[in-house]
């Protein structure tokens, strides 16, 4: 019955592709080269990913002047839920957020066209300025990420995402302790799961699925049995409470990062795949958000990052395709 589901969804989406935008076009498409190792969407993935990726950081190399302002901290009281982070970033009146915002888009753009072996066609001016430019910045940056709770409260997946997009940049100054530190500004930051605050549970649930794709090389790799334990015991201890949250998006990303474990449990696998498989509208041929009509071009646009994870845990993801290395 999963295959059924995920041949489903994939299909309501490929033939809805041209409606997405090019960012959730490439989330897509990427995440689904992972599991299929299908050489007909790597082809487009790796064009449209270069053109539009490097126009963003020519923008940046051409209209930035960085100002940081570390002085300008942590302006928010109450968890921010998932998807309303990018608008706080760009509306914000604060100095450091809009240069975390510069900085986690260069770094974005840098990572994507690194991790689709396209960084040969950069001009080598704008190359080595970008880099310059994450490589001096990224300290100050993580540590003050994890210098106040509140970050990783409010922002997890920038946080988690800015160390493990930095981490797989050829030449990075890391020394080697930052992921044992980023652990334990995690726990501290979460010494007590309230799962009854559904932001700030959701948000430590996106902590911790953002540590294990960031390990796996954002589905490229599986994890051996001692990587992340700690997390899995923390998932399994709280299987209620993520079923209550009635979240598709992190109930099926829970689901898939028991996928990308080495030795897979096919068991909690299948319960995953059961819990999500409620939320299939089997008429419409996709998870829908529930908060914009039916089959909506709006509708199918929001829906997507719930929908490439359900068809990822679908698939049981039995072998994973990393981007190929020429």
């Amino acid at each position: 019955m999963s295959t059924a589901y995920q041949e489903l969804i994939q299909n309501t989406y490929l033939t809805h592709l041209a409606i997405l935008p090019k960012t959730k076009q490439q989330h897509f498409l990427s995440r689904l080269y992972k599991i299929t190792g299908k050489k007909p969407l790597l082809k487009s993935i790796q064009k449209d990913a270069f053109d539009y990726f490097s126009d963003k950081l020519l923008y940046f190399q051409i209209h930035h002047h960085l100002e940081i302002d570390f002085e300008n901290r942590f302006p928010l009281q109450a968890p921010i839920p998932r998807q309303q982070v990018r608008n706080v970033f760009i509306h914000s009146n604060q100095v450091f957020f809009r240069e975390l915002f510069i900085y986690l888009d260069v770094l974005m753009a840098f990572n994507v066209i690194h991790r689709y072996k396209r960084d040969h066609l950069l001009p080598s001016q704008l190359k080595y300025e970008v880099q310059s430019y994450l490589d001096q910045h990224f300290t100050r940056f993580f540590e003050e990420l994890l210098s106040n709770p509140q970050y990783l409260h409010n922002t997890p997946v920038q946080v988690i995402n800015i160390l493990y997009w930095y981490l797989h940049l050829p030449n990075n100054s890391l020394v080697g302790t930052e992921e044992a530190r980023m652990q334990a500004s995690v726990e501290q930051a979460y010494q007590t799961i309230d799962s009854t605050n559904s932001v700030l549970f959701l948000n430590y649930l996106y902590t911790l699925t953002h540590i294990i794709i960031g390990q796996s090389w954002f589905y490229e790799y599986t994890l051996n049995q001692t990587q992340s334990q700690w997390i899995y015991s923390i998932f399994d201890r709280h299987i209620q409470a993520i079923f209550e949250t009635k979240e598709p998006d992190i109930i099926a990303e829970i689901g898939v990062c028991y996928c990308l474990q080495k030795e897979a449990n096919q068991d909690i696998i299948h319960t995953y795949q059961e819990e999500v498989s409620q939320y299939v509208n089997t008429s419409t041929g996709y998870i829908p958000s529930e908060s914009l009509p039916l089959n909506s071009t709006e509708d199918i646009i929001l829906s997507e990052h719930r929908n490439i994870l359900a068809i990822m845990l679908f698939s049981g993801m039995p072998t994973l395709h990393p981007f190929p290395t020429d």
